[in-house]
C-alpha cells in the first residue's frame, strides 16, 4: 500500500506540485503547465469542434485547483463535487447540459456516479493518464451513446517523466494488471500472480522512468 501511495503521488504531481502540498492555501491558483493547458484547449475548441467539455480526474481536489485557472482565463464552469448528495449532483449535470455560458464541466469519475452526461457536440478531456483502459472507456460511456460520432477526446499528458514513461509501458502490453491505482479500494490487497504481474509492471515502469 505505501508503494500503491507513491505511485499515486507521482500520478498527482504530474499534474499540479500543489496537489503534494499539504500547506496549500485552499482556491490558490495553481502554477502547472497542465492545468494551464486545459484552459488552452477549451478556448481553442469551444464553439468550433465542440460546445460542451467535460472535463474528467480520478481525484476531486485535482479539478478544484483547476477552478481558478479557468476563472483567470474567463472560462465559466460547473463544477461537481463527489461529495454532494446524487440530487444535488444532477442539478448541476443539468444545468451544465442546458447552460451555453457555462460550457465546461469540472466532474471526477466519482461526481460522475448516477449522472447523465450525454449531450450533442461534447468532448471529453482526461486530467491524468490512467492505469488501465477500463477508465477510459467507463468515461466514453458517460458522455456517448453508441450512435455518437467524431466526440473530441483530448488525453493530456506530461512530455517526460512519469506519465511519458507510463504510456510507453501501456504501448508495450496488451493490458496492464490489475490494481487500485485507478480508484478501485477492493483491489489494494492483491495476492499471488495479481501481485506478481503488478510488481512486474512497477519494475517494467521505474526501468522507464530512470
Amino acid at each position: 500500500m505505501q508503494l500503491n501511495r507513491t505511485v499515486q503521488a507521482l500520478r498527482r504531481l504530474a499534474i499540479s506540485p500543489q496537489l503534494l502540498d499539504d500547506a496549500a492555501e485552499p482556491g490558490r491558483q495553481a502554477e502547472a503547465p497542465k492545468l494551464l493547458a486545459v484552459a488552452a484547449v477549451a478556448r481553442e475548441l469551444q464553439g468550433k469542434a465542440l460546445d460542451r467539455l467535460w472535463v474528467c480526474s480520478q481525484w476531486d481536489d485535482a479539478l478544484a485547483q483547476l477552478q481558478p485557472v479557468l476563472q483567470s482565463a474567463g472560462i465559466a464552469q460547473v463544477a461537481i463535487p463527489a461529495s454532494l448528495p446524487l440530487a444535488q449532483r444532477r442539478a448541476l449535470a443539468e444545468r451544465w447540459r442546458q447552460d451555453a455560458r457555462a460550457s465546461v464541466l469540472l466532474c471526477s469519475d466519482a461526481a460522475a456516479q448516477g449522472l447523465d452526461l450525454q449531450v450533442p457536440r461534447c468532448g471529453l478531456l482526461n486530467l491524468e493518464l490512467a492505469w488501465g483502459e477500463a477508465v477510459l472507456e467507463e468515461r466514453l460511456a458517460r458522455v456517448a451513446d453508441e450512435g455518437s460520432r467524431g466526440l473530441p477526446l483530448i488525453q493530456l499528458q506530461a512530455q517526460s517523466g512519469f506519465e511519458a514513461a507510463l504510456l510507453q509501458l501501456q504501448d508495450t502490453r496488451e493490458a496492464m494488471p490489475a490494481c487500485s491505482l485507478d480508484g478501485d479500494a477492493g483491489l489494494q490487497l492483491l495476492q499471488g500472480d495479481a501481485l506478481a504481474d503488478y510488481l512486474s509492471a512497477l519494475a517494467a515502469l521505474l526501468d522507464l522512468v530512470a
